[in-house]
């Protein structure tokens, strides 16, 4: 199993902007044929699955949730 690493980190804190580049990362090359996609999230309210529907139709934000794993760091580590 090949595994990647990218970090990501951007100012931009709205759920529209961040489902719009989940979407980026999902359908991207080397994340295409990935059975799942684990995405380290701070503890946001953007970066929630339901962002997606806000900003995708329901089955492309379906397509999408079904291939990611959020992992919400600790809220003691999101405050820093």
């Amino acid at each position: 199993m090949e595994q990647v690493l990218e970090v990501y980190a951007r100012r931009v804190r709205n759920a529209l902007p961040r489902a719009q580049h989940v979407k980026e990362v999902v359908d991207a090359p080397c994340y295409r044929q990935a059975k799942r996609i684990t995405l380290v999230c701070d503890n946001l309210n953007t970066r929630r699955l339901a962002s997606l529907y806000e900003a995708f139709a329901p089955k492309e934000a379906l397509r999408l949730a079904r291939k990611l794993e959020l992992v919400h760091t600790p809220l003691s580590m999101a405050a820093g």
